[in-house]
């Protein structure tokens, strides 16, 4: 992958962002490696000797790639925020992309870039200034200050897809608490966290800078990423709608910031507003996901000045040796919006990574830029972020740009046992309130009311119309979307092209294009992927469900505990032989940076695992067997 003249950089972190990072860094002259491209895993940096085990790792990939000019970029992996990364890659003498280590530090733990931030007279929501780790010192500490609920609780480190915990009074804190530090235990490495006040229907500001070795400083305009969720980022705009004063205080903050703490490279700030009140909320030091977005407004290029941002000085291009000169590359159109897609089921965030068959997306242009975040023919990662794809529109105006976006996701085709949010995206970015502005951070969680997520009674029987075709004796069983049983009608699919019938794992699947007679008048891309013997992920255009099948007699087997999505064995809650109560957590599975907990809605014994801890699991796959106590 590299010629005996060019730099070879390694991307780490997810592969949306890898992809946008890995074509800044080819513009830049680098041979460009993508960590999971190239199926390279990286150790938990929580777990002993992952320090040792990351050396080693990129010794034996520079010796392979050549270490003279061997450059690592974390973007945004776990270790990009860790401050031992920069002295483990002094020690093999290869070169790392992040600011120094006290700045990644002082980042690392968040409570201590607030404390930092009161300390330059930066407003902060903070509640209290030691961390804490229990339900007993959050209550005490209400007790003391005399705060009110609701508050937020946010996590010390970085904690993947744990999200923030908003408590709304003493007992749901009491009752919500335990498997949050759980997810905090497994995802950082500990269970600390601070408290925040709760500041209702604010809006969310993403301050993108930089800083160089000579004191340059540029913010690159501001991202308004209101639209997200307790857990992701969703929908980004940009520039910002935002009053000419509080654009201008928050970049004053910012540069008085990172001229403080001595930062050196690319990092963001995010900033809370209610009204003319702003507040510092956290920050990165390092690229944010999104990056491409403000880069497509600012005309600028992240890893240009990334490179320049290096502690010795300017940076040598790979091939042709003259110094890096950030700065505006082009004109461009002056509005932005982008969506994520993740591989997950909207509203209850449950983890959906799973096998991509097929992947099928508009061409991208000049209004129009998609990246995706899996790969046709593999699996997708269980511990990843879980983003399955990045889709930028772009115009003259926001309505313009948001009109790119929505064409773009309209166009997004994923087949085989992964889900996605899309059909949510979709009508996310249809709202009234999203084409005129009108939106907050609460406006996802408390407004926002996605109607036609499900499909419908008519949807279903074409859905399972779809899977009864991959069986040869359909009409002998019982046919369930969920919990409802639908009857199966074959003479409901009209096909356009297809059927196309495949196999995967020794189990039938059936792919093709459904005519406009078939589904509402509109021709859709239609299929059924195998998900265990009985079980499928059904699509019809940007429709998911889970399908299943059972016996002619309506027998399903023993009652069991099954995978809500792939990923590890994280614990089993309770032992074979115990009874677990109705919808008490019996058993925790590790996925997308978060641990998914699964549960019986009745009195059930657990008679036997079939797994064991640190298994991995598909989705569907049988955990353990229990037996249902009638009272």
């Amino acid at each position: 992958m590299t010629s005996d003249n060019a730099n070879t950089a390694l991307i780490l972190g997810s592969l949306a962002m890898a992809r946008s990072i890995a074509a800044s860094f080819a513009h830049e002259g680098f041979s460009p490696v993508i960590q999971e491209e190239a199926g390279i895993g990286l150790p938990n940096p929580s777990h002993e000797g992952a320090s040792d085990e990351l050396a080693a790792l990129f010794s034996n990939l520079a010796d392979k790639y050549g270490r003279s000019g061997f450059l690592v970029h974390p973007g945004n992996s776990v270790w990009a925020e860790r401050p031992e990364l920069p002295s483990i890659c002094a020690s093999i003498g290869i070169d790392v992309i992040c600011p120094p280590a006290k700045v990644l530090g002082l980042f690392m733990n968040k409570l201590g870039l607030l404390c930092e931030a009161e300390r330059l007279r930066i407003p902060v929501l903070l509640l209290h200034p030691e961390p804490m780790h229990s339900a007993r010192e959050v209550r005490a500490m209400m007790a003391a200050s005399g705060n009110r609920y609701p508050i937020v609780l946010k996590p010390l480190k970085d904690a993947g897809n744990a999200g923030i915990f908003v408590a709304e009074n003493t007992a749901d804190l009491e009752a919500r608490l335990p498997l949050w530090l759980d997810r905090l235990r497994w995802s950082a490495g500990e269970t600390a966290f601070y408290a925040e006040k709760w500041l209702e229907c604010a809006r969310v500001f993403v301050a993108p800078f930089a800083r160089l070795w000579d004191g340059t400083f540029r913010m690159f305009g501001l991202v308004d990423a209101s639209l997200k969720d307790s857990v992701h980022k969703l929908v980004e705009v940009c520039p910002a709608d935002v009053d000419a004063p509080v654009f201008r205080q928050i970049e004053e903050w910012t540069r008085s910031f990172a001229v403080s703490c001595g930062y050196l490279g690319v990092g963001t700030l995010e900033f809370l507003t209610d009204g003319a009140r702003i507040y510092l909320s956290e920050g990165a030091p390092r690229l944010n996901t999104g990056f491409r977005l403000w880069e497509t407004v600012s005309a600028e290029c992240a890893a240009a000045w990334q490179l320049a941002a290096m502690e010795n000085g300017p940076a040598q291009k790979g091939g042709g040796g003259a110094p890096i000169n950030p700065g505006p590359r082009a004109v461009v159109d002056a509005h932005a919006v982008s969506a994520r897609i993740y591989s997950e089921l909207s509203l209850v965030h449950l983890p959906q990574p799973g096998f991509v068959s097929e992947l099928a997306h508009p061409p991208g242009g000049a209004s129009l830029e998609l990246v995706p975040g899996c790969i046709a023919g593999r699996q997708t990662s269980t511990d990843g972020d879980g983003i399955a794809a990045i889709v930028i529109g772009r115009g003259r105006s926001y309505r313009d740009a948001l009109e790119s976006l929505r064409a773009g996701v309209d166009g997004l085709w994923f087949a085989g046992s992964l889900q996605t949010n899309t059909r949510f995206m979709k009508l996310l970015l249809s709202n009234p309130r999203v084409r005129e502005r009108m939106f907050h951070s609460c406006f996802v969680e408390e407004e926002f009311i996605p109607e036609g997520l499900q499909p419908g009674g008519q949807e279903l029987s074409l859905m399972v119309a779809l899977a009864s075709v991959c069986v040869e004796d359909a009409a002998t069983g019982r046919w369930y979307a969920g919990n409802k049983r639908i009857e199966s009608s074959l003479g409901a699919l009209e096909w356009s092209e297809g059927p196309f019938f495949f196999e995967h794992a020794g189990r039938r699947g059936v792919r093709g294009v459904l005519s406009g007679g078939a589904y509402g008048g509109k021709k859709e891309r239609a299929g059924a992927f195998p998900l265990q013997d009985g079980r499928w992920i059904v699509r019809v255009g940007s429709q998911e469900c889970q399908i299943r099948r059972t016996g002619a007699s309506g027998a399903a087997g023993p009652p069991s505990i099954r995978a809500l999505c792939a990923g590890r064995m994280h614990a089993a809650l309770f032992r074979a032989g115990a009874v677990a109560p109705p919808h008490e957590p019996v058993a925790l599975v590790e996925s997308q940076r978060t641990l998914v907990q699964h549960s019986l809605p009745v009195r059930a014994k657990i008679t036997r695992w079939l797994v064991n801890a640190g298994s991995d699991v598909g989705q569907g796959q049988i955990l353990a067997e229990c037996e249902i106590i009638k009272i």
